[in-house]
């Protein structure tokens, strides 16, 4: 008996899909560390924002979003979880160089809530995303699924073998 696979049965690098959990924790933990940086954001304390986003909880950010696009490689939802960390890199770049330009002065004014705001939308939007694409399972037919069937085959081929 062969097994089947629906069309949404993932091919991913196996290791990608079963670290897909801790990243998505590790990523939903870093919308919290950018959230905290609202206060220093609509002060405009630029040191603040450029500590902050060079903190522990953000340095990992991109480990953890490949590990997701590699776990949904195959999967529906690949497309949008490369475009939607393209969206987000972006808005941490726009972010980083509106706080550097800030603290040396050379852009006047910079107003970092906006792109804040901006940066932690888009990293939702790749939380959400990802968080479906970890839900689609290695194998998704649980019907013909049998985890005894390595041993099964490896007997009969045994018995095969004995009644020679």
């Amino acid at each position: 008996a062969s097994t089947r696979y629906t069309t949404f049965c993932a091919n991913a690098d196996v290791t990608n899909k079963i670290a897909s959990q801790p990243a998505l924790r590790y990523i939903k933990r870093s919308i919290t560390s950018l959230q905290k940086l609202d206060f220093y954001a609509s002060q405009n304390s630029y040191n603040e924002v450029l500590l902050g986003l060079r903190s522990p909880t953000l340095n990992e950010l991109r480990k953890n979003a490949l590990i997701l696009i590699r776990g949904g490689d195959d999967g529906p939802e690949r497309d949008n979880l490369v475009n939607s960390f393209a969206d987000f890199v972006k808005e941490l770049e726009n972010l980083n160089t509106l706080a550097s330009g800030g603290f040396r002065k050379t852009i006047k004014n910079a107003i970092l809530l906006p792109a804040l705001d901006e940066c932690v939308a888009k990293l939702t939007i790749f939380s959400e995303v990802a968080e479906r694409g970890a839900e689609i399972p290695l194998q998704n037919d649980e019907a013909n699924y049998n985890p005894n069937a390595w041993m099964e085959k490896g007997l009969s081929s045994m018995e095969k073998g004995l009644s020679k």
